[in-house]
C-alpha cells in the first residue's frame, strides 16, 4: 500500500491553457 504523489496535466475549464494539478492517489 501507498500513497503516491504526482502531478497531472490537463486543459482547464474554458481557459484554453492547459495547467497542472497536484494529485495524490492511493494505490494497495
Amino acid at each position: 500500500d501507498e500513497i503516491l504523489p504526482y502531478l497531472k496535466y490537463w486543459p482547464s475549464g474554458t481557459s484554453g491553457k492547459a495547467i497542472y494539478h497536484y494529485v495524490q492517489i492511493y494505490r494497495s
